[in-house]
């Protein structure tokens, strides 16, 4: 209670449910707060490390019991061993798997205790405990949501560079634009808002463009397509596409070698889509206000 951890349970319930009894929390500002809430439990273990002396054992040993259910004359707590785990976990091949874990996986609050007493624990000094703290961040990276696939990460930055100059190809990134790259990328990046500011200039973003494309054009098949499609929504989300948004538009289809003609047809088939919302909304409203004036 002393670090306000539960606040993270309140901001969940703020948000209030669905229909469906599913929580409306926006995903992006879901995923930070667990990320929160785990580093809270690494928080939480020092409570326990400060309460049991600085002693990994117990606390070891703790950990194994809550997993197990097992007494303490079924366990054989070897730290070492257990700490090798954590090596096996850096080489996953699929490591955004850890990111479904709802509380840290135990190697990992294991180890971050283990620096803490090699620093010092209480007696450490404010550098050394600054040290300490940017390992455990490091490490805690490792639970956080991370593709790891060639596909999805050459996607992931293609779509991000290409996502965000196309969005800027009229002079305006609007919010609409914006929040629709983030929920495009949200499926495929940690951080889609964090991901966007690391990249500081056009130029940045068009290397970064052209560099995935290649790899694209030589390994996706229909991928491409679907890449294509999903940077076309972007553009179009306000119903409507500047010349100067099409123009970049047939430039991103050739660099994926998307026919010109399969390229016109998705940009007018996903804006249909839009304008034909929008069309339902504004009769929608005007029936309403119709209604209104009778009554």
């Amino acid at each position: 209670l002393y670090y306000d951890h539960y606040f993270t349970f309140l901001a969940w319930r703020a948000f209030g449910e669905d229909e469906h009894g599913r929580l409306r929390i926006p995903p992006l500002l879901d995923r930070r707060l667990q990320s929160w809430e785990r580093l809270a439990e690494i928080s939480a273990d020092r409570g326990g490390f400060l309460a049991v002396e600085g002693r990994l054992e117990p606390i070891i040993s703790a950990f194994f019991k809550m997993q197990s259910g097992l007494g303490p004359e079924h366990l054989n707590v070897d730290i070492k061993a257990f700490l090798e785990q954590l090596a096996d976990l850096q080489k996953l091949e699929r490591r955004e798997l850890l990111s479904r874990y709802s509380h840290p996986v135990t190697p990992i609050r294991t180890r971050a205790l283990q620096l803490l007493q090699q620093a010092g624990g209480t007696a450490a000094s404010d550098d050394a405990r600054a040290k300490v703290d940017g390992e455990i961040a490091e490490l805690t990276k490792l639970m956080e949501f991370e593709v790891t696939h060639p596909l999805d990460v050459h996607a992931r930055d293609f779509i991000l560079a290409a996502g965000m100059l196309a969005a800027a190809a009229d002079g305006e990134f609007s919010n609409e634009e914006r929040e629709m790259l983030v929920n495009i990328l949200l499926p495929i990046s940690a951080d889609p808002e964090a991901a966007m500011a690391a990249i500081d200039s056009p130029e940045r973003a068009r290397s970064i463009m052209a560099e995935n494309a290649q790899w694209l054009r030589d390994n996706a098949g229909q991928e491409r397509y679907t890449i294509y499609r999903q940077l076309v929504h972007v553009v179009a989300v306000d119903g409507r596409i500047d010349p100067s948004e099409h123009k970049f538009m047939l430039e991103v289809a050739n660099l994926l070698e998307i026919p010109e003609k399969a390229a016109t047809e998705t940009i007018f088939d996903v804006l249909a889509g839009y304008l034909q919302t929008q069309a339902v909304r504004s009769s929608t409203m005007a029936a309403a206000q119709a209604f209104g004036m009778q009554q």
